[in-house]
């Protein structure tokens, strides 16, 4: 009996290792050749640089970040020369391109060097994922055993686009942790303290707006009980957005053209770069009905409720591919709850003939990537000139862009079959008894 318990774990931790493997071994080195090749260097933590060098050129400098100035300073440490944005692979600038009030987050370390930031983030990024994941588990009252988390955590750690968020420290995990905060307040009704959380996961807006959103219907609908959350928000974000003015008063304007700027030189969202223009543009119109729709249902319900947890986590997908930029593939990070919330029902989920086609179809999809980077991996090992071709050294991220799609179309669907069984509010109840 313990031998069949353990070999769940036993091929998470095989398949965690095999995709860690191929990142490293295979993925990143020729990723840094082929950087190299057009003479564009490799910088780890390269993501969170731009930001730690905004804060010290506003606190320490009395500089604005945004400027063009700053931004080739950026570029000459993260690439040894400033970049041509007409260059296909030079378009990505690393400009600062978040709300000032980052700088307020990132102060203590102005006055250190970076290797300080680096170091920290290091240690604290993969912790932050993993108590992210326990406390969307409690605050959601998911039936998960202590096995299956770790397991989660473990692949969700050793993943792709996780291995991709902590080897450049995206700042996306921070937001993923701050959500992670707000939903445990909120269903310890400690309403303020998850106003405070919400205004720290708004450093990344397209990420936060449409989660927010629904947070702010939810309160409105019950506002002499919930108004704390909007209250704490408030002020929390006003007091971050007021001292930004005064350290920088332009800051709003200048913001605002680095990000005009920055969606001149990224990908479209996924939705777009992978239907096109107009079935992407319908998609997103859909996706924002239906998060609108299940918003407005689930407006009454309890923070612990069933309805509850789906239509947040359903709102956390919906800016990854409708708002993100399509190769942001870090910000996936936020298919987490709905994965946890999807885990919790398989078995119920399972016993359904469309849901459970549909399923195992996303399972397939999600098991691809680390079964076939484990394989790429050994066979690497063994013989690497079997798998020159590029074709099959990127295989393993094929399915990375249909994620988030399999995701929503399984939580989507789950909601509205459990709206039809009357599962919409109240408590968390094992799922069996729910479908009962």
């Amino acid at each position: 009996m313990m031998a069949h318990k353990a070999r769940p774990v036993v091929l998470s931790v095989i398949l965690a290792a095999g995709m860690a493997g191929y990142y490293f071994q295979i993925f990143l080195p020729r990723a840094r050749a082929t950087r190299a090749a057009h003479n564009i260097g490799f910088f780890y933590a390269e993501d969170m640089y731009p930001y730690w060098f905004g804060t010290r050129e506003l606190l320490l400098h009395h500089r604005s970040p945004y400027n063009e100035d700053s931004t080739r300073q950026i570029q000459a440490v993260l690439y040894g020369r400033v970049l041509d944005p007409q260059n296909p692979y030079e378009r990505d600038q690393h400009r600062f391109s978040y709300p000032l009030y980052i700088a307020l987050l990132l102060a203590p370390f102005a006055w250190f060097p970076f290797w300080v930031l680096r170091a920290c983030a290091a240690a604290a990024l993969p912790l932050f994922v993993v108590f992210g994941v326990v406390l969307w588990k409690r605050a959601m009252r998911l039936t998960l055993t202590r096995t299956q988390l770790g397991i989660t955590s473990v692949l969700a750690l050793c993943s792709y686009s996780l291995l991709d968020a902590l080897v450049t420290q995206q700042l996306t995990v921070v937001v993923f942790f701050a959500f992670s905060l707000a939903v445990w307040f909120l269903a310890n009704k400690r309403f303020a303290l998850s106003g405070i959380a919400l205004a720290i996961a708004t450093i990344k807006p397209q990420l936060a707006i449409v989660p927010v959103c629904f947070l702010l219907l939810w309160t409105l609908s019950r506002w002499p009980q919930r108004r704390n959350l909007v209250r704490s928000l408030a002020i929390c974000t006003g007091v971050l957005a007021a001292v930004s003015m005064f350290l920088l008063p332009s800051w709003p304007i200048e913001w605002w053209h680095t990000i005009v700027s920055y969606r001149h030189y990224t990908v479209p969202p996924l939705t777009v770069y992978i239907l096109g223009g107009i079935v992407g543009t319908l998609m997103n119109a859909f996706l924002l009905l239906l998060a609108i729709w299940f918003s407005w249902r689930s407006r009454h319900d309890e923070p612990t409720s069933h309805r509850f947890a789906s239509t947040w986590a359903f709102t956390c997908i919906v800016p990854v591919v409708s708002l993100s930029t399509g190769n942001a593939v870090y910000d996936h990070i936020m298919i987490l709850p709905a994965l946890l919330l999807l885990l919790s029902q398989w078995r119920s989920m399972s016993e359904r003939g469309v849901m459970r086609i549909l399923l195992w179809t996303s399972a397939a999809v999600f098991a691809w990537q680390p079964a076939s980077a484990t394989i790429v991996f050994l066979i690497n090992v063994i013989s690497p000139t079997l798998i020159r071709p590029a074709t099959l050294l990127s295989a393993p991220l094929r399915t990375q862009p249909s994620m988030p799609f399999a995701v929503l179309a399984l939580l989507g669907l789950q909601m509205v079959a459990s709206s039809r069984h009357g599962v919409d509010a109240g408590s968390r109840r094992p799922s069996s008894e729910l479908i009962q």
